[in-house]
């Protein structure tokens, strides 16, 4: 009986060692909310998933969700009832002075992905040419618009906007008096789907044309959630970084697990998804800033808050409030 009894000791020794090693909420239901719908943008979340990186960290209740039009996750997230997301600074920014009490724990592309891109065909090569000429409208994206066009001396009402429906039908039209041929979109997705059809493009950056930063793909969590939870917080982000990481060097075993979330078997769609993975890598694996997925860069995170501060009057918070770069330098170490 002694014997047994010390055996059952050295078993529930063993469990609350493990325990800790994870975190006490390692069975804790966790919830990452993507902002837009399944697609190979996000292949690392969907490799952290399947292959086990967040499970050999002890969190084995993770649920990843798509987004989409009428979802918000800022609200999801930073009202509890969902843990994790990725948005853009201007996004965050705005979401933070409208009171969303939200933190920044990772920065997994290190150069901005949105762009306008344009019809080849249609000798669109610089943003002068964008006058007089149709130009497809997304309002969250306007003010890279008009960063554009002042660029060139025009303002909006030197260009004839049009509503971006789903789909990009109207940028892929042979009609010339009906044809958009300049289109808003990540330039691992809307352009790409264009050259697949051979239709050539031209890429316009805004921050190529003012300088000033835009951060694209940071993951967020909300305030309460990471001062409960730091190891969870931790976790996560390291799961994710791992994640990226494998799906760069194993881009068909990526694509295939991205189509499983995406519930397709199309060879068109496959073929999508193996070039937005690849797109992706120019964004996120910057030589500049040594090829770290999720790192914070200060100095470019504090050019673009000091243009949002300078724009939104109202707004008073630092760096310090809104981003850490612990768990990302935890995950390096």
């Amino acid at each position: 009986m002694r014997k047994k009894r010390c055996v059952i000791l050295l078993l529930a020794m063993a469990v609350c060692v493990s325990a800790t090693a994870f975190g006490d909420d390692d069975a804790m239901p966790i919830k990452i909310r993507l902002p837009w719908i399944h697609q190979a943008q996000y292949a690392g979340v969907y490799v952290a998933q399947e292959q086990g990186f967040f499970a050999q960290r002890g969190l084995t209740n993770v649920e990843i969700l798509q987004g989409g039009p009428n979802i918000r996750p800022v609200d999801l997230v930073s009202g509890g009832s969902e843990q994790f997301s990725i948005t853009g600074s201007v996004p965050f920014f705005r979401a933070y002075n409208e009171q969303r009490p939200i933190k920044i724990v990772a920065t997994l592309d290190q150069t901005y992905a949105f762009c306008y891109f344009a019809r080849k065909d249609y000798n669109i090569t610089s943003p002068a040419d964008f006058k007089g000429r149709r130009v497809g409208h997304k309002i969250m994206h306007e003010h890279n618009l008009r960063t554009l066009l002042a660029s060139a001396g025009l303002t909006l009402e030197d260009v004839e906007l049009v509503p971006v429906p789903p789909g990009m039908s109207m940028f892929l039209l042979d009609n010339p008096k009906k044809v958009v041929p300049i289109w808003p979109g990540h330039a691992a997705d809307e352009p790409q789907f264009a050259e697949e059809r051979d239709i050539a493009v031209n890429y316009f950056f805004p921050e190529d044309f003012d300088g000033i930063p835009r951060i694209g793909n940071l993951l967020f969590t909300s305030q309460m959630f990471e001062a409960e939870h730091p190891e969870s917080v931790a976790h996560v982000v390291a799961a994710i970084i791992e994640g990226w990481y494998w799906a760069f060097e194993h881009e068909d075993e990526a694509v295939t697990m991205t189509m499983q979330y995406m519930m397709s078997t199309s060879d068109d769609d496959r073929r999508h998804q193996l070039n937005m993975l690849r797109k992706m890598k120019e964004f996120m694996l910057v030589e500049h800033y040594g090829k770290k997925i999720g790192w914070s860069e200060q100095a470019r995170w504090q050019e673009a808050l000091d243009q949002f501060l300078k724009e939104t009057p109202d707004a008073a918070f630092t760096l310090d409030d809104i981003l850490t770069n612990r768990y990302v330098e935890g995950y390096y170490e």
